[in-house]
């Protein structure tokens, strides 16, 4: 059960990885907070 849960992230990692850190994704959202949130 445990690697099928596994193998079905595997074509969502491209994905993860394009829209920040795999291990952590909030942290593209802080990054966009960074560039954007302090701004205003």
């Amino acid at each position: 059960m445990l690697v099928a849960a596994l193998l079905s992230l595997i074509p969502w990692s491209g994905t993860a990885v394009a829209h920040g850190s795999v291990v952590d994704p909030a942290s593209r959202n802080y990054g966009c907070w960074l560039r954007w949130g302090a701004i205003t």
